[in-house]
């Protein structure tokens, strides 16, 4: 092992005539705040790192290069890091490149994880060349790096290479924040094995993924989008517009678990389909956030608009357990273009919906039914100026009863603060604690028809 800590003057880790076994058992470097350091590796020392595992650079003030790969039409043997497993490269504000010349790593096989933070004048992690290698990569991270443009780059002299059908095609995690002029990532269908995806302040990105023309004409399971992802986050994205351009196969996100997004103010859709929800694909998924995304219509949007008859109804999202919905103005529906059974959504404990202006309904009828929302412990929804119903029917139409004078002397003590449970049946729900309505004008017809849900509105009262 290796470690060159705080050592001001250094300006390179050899330099001369080094012998041929010098550093061939070396395992680890550690390389920090070394701020005379301009290289890591010049071309003369790189074939002596044979047995490299892990390699760790930070802030390095003057760092600008990291491999030096050599020359065209030079004699330089060919570089290999056979061993190398982990990259971390962090606060090197002045590296423009981590590859540098013509030449290229024939072996990076065992890379697993590369991180890199706050390199600022970074445009690209790695090249076309580079990536044919990179075959076992697990994980990447990339933060901060606010001149990158797109994670992998065809340089003039990779013109005439040719990117595998799968590239990552090991990849589990990528994790990419603050990287402001970053456009684009991959082709999904090449992130076969991904299982968590984050995406955060990146204020360029307009798209996470492209299904290409070519991809959408292979039906293996390899070219889903997504279909091994569990978790998928996107935060402040302002230019995002897609999640996914391109036809969503039936199959795509089958494993996800946890879907968190927030202010993406360009994005109408996501990347949820009906059909895809209808066919299973969403069977898993336990957690959805979407909050202060102003341009987002549905959550799950009709993809089959031009059908006049729709499916019957269906299972929908059996394993959400948490919904929380803020901040979005023009969401007129959760659910578009499928029909939910009673079953929908029965381990749902938690739900939260605030600030959303002109949805008027949020479940189907029939969850006030037997068996609907067994799970149901929390409710809260707040300031839904033109919310009339919690629940409507599947032609959207809403069941209204009468108030008695009872009820209305209670709508007038809760003011602020209402506890609702409309419908002509009174639905079974035994592990409600709070039902919680603030601000919601439209909202004004109660009907209560057992002594079990007076004990329930006195007891929150209090």
């Amino acid at each position: 092992k290796l470690y060159l800590h705080s050592l001001s003057n250094l300006k390179g880790i050899a330099h001369g005539q080094i012998p041929a076994e010098f550093f061939n058992k070396l395992k680890l470097m550690e390389l920090k705040e070394c701020q005379e350091l301009v290289c890591i590796f010049p071309p003369d020392t790189l074939v002596k790192f044979k047995s490299l595992k892990v390699l760790r650079v930070e802030n390095c003030g003057k760092l600008t290069e990291g491999f030096l790969l050599g020359k065209v039409g030079s004699d330089d043997p060919a570089v290999t890091f056979p061993e190398l497993i982990d990259i971390y490269l962090k606060k090197l504000p002045k590296l423009m490149t981590i590859w540098k010349g013509v030449g290229s790593v024939e072996n990076l096989g065992k890379l697993k994880i590369m991180e890199v933070e706050s390199c600022n004048l970074l445009k690209y992690l790695f090249t076309s060349t580079m990536v044919i290698a990179l075959q076992q990569l697990e994980r990447l991270v990339i933060s901060d790096c606010r001149s990158m443009v797109s994670i992998v780059v065809a340089l003039e002299e990779d013109q005439d290479v040719l990117l595998p059908p799968q590239i990552f095609s090991n990849l589990r995690e990528l994790i990419i924040k603050q990287c402001h002029s970053l456009t684009k990532l991959f082709p999904g269908g090449r992130l076969s094995k991904l299982q968590l995806l984050e995406v955060n302040d990146c204020g360029e990105l307009e798209e996470i993924l492209q299904v290409n023309q070519d991809e959408r004409k292979n039906f293996d399971e390899e070219k889903y989008v997504f279909p091994q992802l569990e978790q998928l986050y996107l935060y402040e994205l302002p230019s995002l517009k897609t999640i996914c351009k391109g036809t969503i196969r039936n199959g795509s996100f089958k494993k996800l678990r946890k879907f968190g997004m927030s202010n993406c103010g360009n994005l109408k859709k996501l990347c949820f389909p009906a059909s895809l929800v209808l066919n299973g694909s969403l069977s898993f998924l336990e957690y959805i956030s979407v909050v202060g995304c102003k341009s987002l219509e549905a959550i799950i949007y009709d993809d089959n608009e031009n059908v006049q008859e729709k499916p019957p109804p269906q299972e929908i999202l059996p394993e959400v357990t948490e919904l929380i919905f803020r901040g979005l103005p023009n969401l007129e529906m959760v659910v578009k273009g499928a029909r939910m059974s009673s079953k929908s959504f029965k381990n749902l404990e938690k739900v939260k919906v605030e600030d959303c202006n002109i949805m008027t309904h949020l479940f189907p009828m029939n969850l006030l039914g037997p068996g609907g929302l067994p799970k149901l412990k929390h409710f809260q929804l707040g300031d839904c100026s033109k919310m009339e119903s919690i629940f409507y029917d599947d032609n959207h139409g809403v069941k209204k009863a009468k108030s008695t004078a009872e009820e209305k002397q209670q709508q007038h003590r809760l003011s602020e603060l209402i506890k609702v449970q409309p419908g002509q049946t009174l639905p079974q729900w035994p592990c409600l604690e709070t039902i919680v309505v603030k601000n919601c004008d439209n909202l004004n017809e109660l009907e209560w028809k057992s002594q079990q849900s007076k004990t329930l509105s006195q007891s929150l009262l209090k």
